[in-house]
């Protein structure tokens, strides 16, 4: 399949369903916006919990409401982050998807987790943040230092066990270019 994205103009509203998953990548599409955004409906999970945390750590600024959560992304792209440690808690997707996301900037981070996360694999994380230009302190689980940024290229990643590190990638390289 050959699949062409051409620069376009996207706008309108869309409503996310209670779930921790599409709530999170909301939230990391929010962060890379060129102009606010409003969440209503997103869940209300230790992930999503944990990817708002990553998305302020890394320069967005959170207002939760009542019913909706606004996120005004940072005015200079995630090149200063706000903290050099990013804390995924317990939340796989939170690490792997942010991670890339992580690794735009210029500078050094560090990603960790608690609990069983610290223990969960995250090798094609750092071996394919490698192959883009980063340099990853860990290869197999967190903490892992990332000193970015990730610059773009040919890269083949196997996603047939999760998705996650894929979406963070599309969400890294795709969504600057239509904002």
């Amino acid at each position: 399949m050959i699949l062409r994205v051409s620069p376009s103009t996207l706008s309108g509203e869309v409503s996310a369903p209670p779930s921790k998953s599409l709530s999170a990548r909301f939230i990391a599409a929010a962060l890379l916006a060129d102009s606010p955004s409003m969440l209503h409906g997103i869940s209300e999970s230790d992930d999503t919990t944990s990817a708002l945390e990553l998305a302020a750590a890394l320069g967005a600024e959170i207002e939760l409401g009542k019913d909706a959560v606004r996120i005004t992304p940072t005015t200079h792209g995630i090149h200063r982050p706000r903290k050099e440690e990013l804390n995924a808690g317990e939340s796989g997707l939170a690490a792997r998807m942010f991670a890339p996301i992580a690794a735009l900037a210029s500078s050094s981070i560090v990603l960790t987790g608690k609990g069983t996360l610290l223990d969960r694999p995250i090798g094609m994380v750092s071996k394919g943040l490698q192959k883009l230009g980063a340099t990853c302190s860990s290869v197999s689980t967190l903490p892992m230092e990332i000193d970015g940024p990730i610059v773009g290229g040919e890269i083949e990643i196997d996603g047939s066990q999760s998705s996650q590190f894929l979406t963070g990638l599309l969400f890294a390289f795709i969504i600057p270019f239509f904002t």
